[in-house]
């Protein structure tokens, strides 16, 4: 039995469908007829797109000015057209005033949205969110990103009391973080990156309790100011370019627990006074070929401390 219907192959049976080779062509078609050679039309190319706008970047940045900053800038890798988009200055106007950032989680989000941004947009969020970091207790970034210009910021947060950025992609000079006196904890990335010296303004950081500076290329001394952080639990300089003697001053760390200076260019005897630190339980000395191996006198040579000691200079 043979239907009614027209089979696909009648010649006057026709097709549409949209050139994409025509500007307009949401509204213009090219009519094909069955048994005409087709070709699909080759896809739209990031300059067709761009120039025929099929989504105004008006549109997508109201879109995407609803999402929280923590997670909008991700949609960025979706194509280049939204890239360009969420990378216009009118986009981070938009967002802005959308996001209060009110409570301490929100300002770590507003942080983490402003260390993402290029840095012609940080002076915008900052001048707004101002005050509102400055209030941050604790940073901890896990996210790697470009932190070439995090440090001028942060040393605008005077209240800040731990700072992690253990694995945030950080380069520069570490010097200028010793301005924040009221750290309490101190860890930087072994990103072999950061450079410069500890200086002696470190003296000033009274309140830190843990120091964690490994895999870096920090060159110069121990000041021995570092004998005036107290509460220090956990000093930890590993695996750096840091020269001279480990200082006498070592011996005020009387809460000390874990200390690793291996894997410098150190010299000298360990100093006797490192007797006083009556709380090590942890001593890594070892990579530091010009150093003496001997116990220091004011050491017994049977205690548990001598043990550790001598325990350090190996690998």
């Amino acid at each position: 039995m043979q239907s009614d219907a027209k089979s696909w192959n009648d010649s006057d049976t026709s097709s549409i469908y949209f050139d994409s080779n025509t500007p307009d062509a949401v509204s213009t078609g090219k009519v094909v007829t069955a048994g005409e050679h087709w070709e699909a039309p080759a896809p739209l190319t990031y300059q067709q797109t761009r120039s025929r706008r099929l989504i105004p970047p008006e549109i997508v940045q109201e879109i995407f000015s609803h999402i929280s900053p923590t997670k909008v800038l991700k949609f960025k890798r979706v194509c280049k057209w939204i890239h360009e988009c969420l990378s216009q200055t009118s986009f981070i106007l938009l967002v802005i005033p959308r996001f209060p950032f009110s409570t301490e989680q929100e300002r770590v989000s507003a942080l983490w949205f402003w260390l993402h941004l290029p840095e012609i947009y940080q002076k915008a969020v900052l001048a707004h969110f101002g005050r509102g970091f400055r209030g941050l207790n604790a940073i901890q970034l896990n996210d790697e990103g470009d932190g070439t210009s995090v440090q001028s910021f942060l040393l605008s947060l005077s209240g800040l009391k731990t700072l992690d950025l253990t694995s945030y992609r950080l380069s520069g000079d570490i010097m200028p973080l010793f301005q924040l006196e009221n750290l309490e904890c101190l860890r930087l990335p072994p990103s072999r990156r950061l450079t410069g010296f500890i200086p002696h303004s470190i003296g000033k950081l009274t309140h830190l309790t843990v120091l964690i500076l490994d895999y870096n290329r920090i060159t110069g001394w121990i000041p021995p100011e570092i004998g005036n952080l107290e509460l220090l639990t956990i000093l930890s300089l590993s695996n750096n370019n840091l020269t001279g003697e480990i200082p006498r001053t070592i011996g005020s760390l009387k809460n000390l627990r874990q200390l690793d200076l291996q894997n410098n260019a150190l010299q000298g005897p360990v100093p006797g006074a490192i007797a006083q630190c009556g709380h090590l339980k942890s001593l890594r000395l070892c990579g530091n070929p010009l150093m003496n191996r001997r116990v220091p006198k004011e050491i017994s040579p049977g205690s548990p401390l001598a043990d550790l000691i001598r325990l350090s200079f190996f690998d």
